[in-house]
């Protein structure tokens, strides 16, 4: 991996809420928890803003919530299109998601925790 977890951890908790930020403590200091398999991604905003608007769709028709989305949604539309998005994913039998960076700085930009 090319972030320490406690360094990924710090950054997400500057811009977290406090119910994402102890989700993506948890599932990050899991002992079970392992990196996705081809994670970091890289992505542009232009490309990666859809796919986050339509999980939301349907975590709202599933009833399933997905910890920290609607959050990264504002806060991936207030930036320009072309800017990439670094995504850090993680599985544990107890929660999944992706912490994203920008890609330019490595400045925290939100988190996506769903618990399994």
């Amino acid at each position: 991996m090319s972030m320490a977890i406690a360094e990924l951890l710090h950054k997400a908790r500057l811009v977290l809420d406090q119910e994402c930020a102890s989700k993506v403590a948890a599932l990050l200091l899991d002992a079970e928890t392992r990196l996705v398999d081809g994670a970091p991604t890289h992505e542009a905003v232009k490309n990666l803003l859809p796919t986050l608007k339509a999980r939301l769709a349907n975590s709202i028709h599933t009833g399933k919530r997905i910890f920290g989305l609607d959050q990264l949604i504002v806060r991936l539309g207030q930036m320009d299109s072309s800017a990439v998005v670094v995504g850090y994913g993680f599985i544990s039998p107890k929660a999944a998601g992706n912490v994203y960076l920008a890609g330019e700085h490595g400045e925290a930009l939100g988190a996506a925790i769903v618990d399994r």
